[in-house]
């Protein structure tokens, strides 16, 4: 993340990364898959940086509120963080747990799983906003 952080991500190839690591970029393929799978990786380490956590007597509005806010805060510091999200077929542990808590914070609230889905969805588009 790192790499990609301070060269973007066009920047990340394995021989590149390798570099970096003290490798060679064939060494990678004995711990990862291919270069998908460390870009599915480096996604769930974005994600693990948005507080997920719910507050104590927290509203739908204020846990909404916090996690637009949080994840501007990581986007903002990882650019290149949102279009590669959007981009992933897969969630890791980081982004599963990150959406079941927005959803289950909703549902705790009194939304149904559809509408705590749809509101799920706002809050994503409101990160996309300048």
């Amino acid at each position: 993340m790192a790499l990609v952080d301070h060269e973007g991500l066009d920047a990340l190839t394995m021989r590149k990364l390798g570099a970096t690591l003290g490798v060679e970029a064939m060494s990678l393929y004995k711990h990862v898959r291919n270069k998908d799978a460390i870009l599915d990786g480096i996604v769930d380490l974005v994600g693990a940086e948005i507080e997920v956590s719910p507050g104590d007597r927290e509203t739908w509005q204020g846990l909404l509120r916090r996690r637009a806010t949080a994840s501007r805060v990581v986007f903002t510091r990882h650019p290149w963080a949102i279009g590669l999200l959007e981009s992933r077929r897969v969630l890791g542990p980081n982004l599963l747990r990150s959406l079941d808590a927005a959803l289950g914070g909703l549902q705790g609230a009194g939304f149904t799983i559809d509408a705590a889905a749809h509101a799920r969805h706002v809050l994503r588009l409101a990160a996309d906003i300048d």
